[in-house]
């Protein structure tokens, strides 16, 4: 067996880990791994990764029950592929009412969020918002974090463009989030893309 040493100092690599520690029994067996990882990246996958690792460096095969995460803000940018991200939308109209329905990813799992409306363009625009935002709260768990407050339709160097603003509710208070997204295909898709872009950056801290 390799030393405790190398196998710490593997998984000390992988991005988003900050520390670890293994535990062995009177065997040399390991029977408790201890990482310290940021806040950007999942408890899951960074348990895959561990047993990835593990495997394919030491031919070591770990039990993911004997893998602790603790994780702590150390003030470094996450990322990009561990926020949300679109997978898909879709737009249900009868007579003078919409649904719509929208399927975000991070990691490896989807959820989707659905928000009713009335049967307008602005409110139309409106509704792919408040659907992205339902997808972020059944991710979370939690209600009545990010509340939409606006989306607009602005011209950027002569591109046409959504910017969207959105209140996060959290315990200091309110802050006021924006973000902006132009239009390359699907204004719809444009929309959705904008309200990620508002609150991407302060959803990660609420997966621990």
């Amino acid at each position: 067996m390799s030393d405790l040493a190398d196998y710490e100092l593997l998984i000390n690599k992988i991005p988003g880990i900050i520390s670890s520690r293994f535990v062995t029994n009177s065997d040399n067996e390991i029977i408790e791994i201890h990482v310290l990882a940021n806040i950007y990246r999942s408890p899951k996958q960074l348990v895959r990764d561990i047993q990835s690792a593990m495997l394919t460096t030491y031919n070591v095969k770990i039990d993911h029950k004997i893998i602790s995460v603790a994780q702590i803000d150390d003030g470094v940018t996450g990322p990009r592929e561990q926020r949300f991200n679109l997978h898909y939308v879709k737009v249900l109209s009868e007579g003078p009412k919409s649904q719509v329905e929208v399927i975000l990813l991070r990691d490896d799992e989807s959820f989707l969020g659905v928000a009713q409306g009335g049967n307008s363009l602005g409110s139309r625009m409106r509704l792919f918002s408040e659907a992205t935002l339902n997808a972020i709260q059944n991710a979370l768990g939690i209600e009545y974090v990010f509340i939409l407050n606006d989306v607009t339709s602005v011209s950027i160097s002569g591109n046409k463009a959504f910017m969207v603003t959105v209140s996060h509710l959290f315990e200091l208070g309110e802050e006021l989030l924006c973000g902006c997204c132009i239009v390359t295909k699907d204004e719809n898709e444009a929309v959705v893309k904008a309200t990620l872009d508002a609150i991407n950056r302060r959803v990660v801290r609420y997966f621990k």
